[in-house]
């Protein structure tokens, strides 16, 4: 009889835990629309050397003491194609999050 109501017990409370975790929210949250969201920013380059970007696919090159705005989709990467006083050439300087909202980054 005890070994009855033990098992049933078991298998009761391992119903009740089970039908909890298939509704559960995953450990890592994942944003569902990061891509989709754009964020406009400026770069400004304080070097006195022209500095080119590798932004996604495409190449942007930034004057010597001017600032330029940009739009670009979150989780993009800028990626310097020449070296500059602070970083190497191909040193990822961002990686576009929505922090960078209305910010300006600096290159140096």
């Amino acid at each position: 009889m005890k070994n009855r109501l033990l098992v049933a017990t078991m298998v009761f409370g391992a119903a009740l835990m089970s039908s909890g975790a298939v509704y559960a929210e995953p450990a890592v949250p994942t944003p569902v629309h990061a891509a989709d969201k754009m964020v406009k920013f400026s770069v400004r380059n304080d070097s006195n050397a022209p500095i080119t970007v590798k932004i996604g696919d495409s190449e942007m090159t930034f004057a010597p003491g001017k600032t330029a705005a940009v739009k670009l989709a979150v989780g993009t990467q800028l990626v310097a194609q020449n070296a500059g006083t602070g970083f190497a050439a191909g040193a990822v300087l961002a990686v576009v999050s929505p922090t960078l909202d209305s910010a300006t980054l600096v290159l140096k």
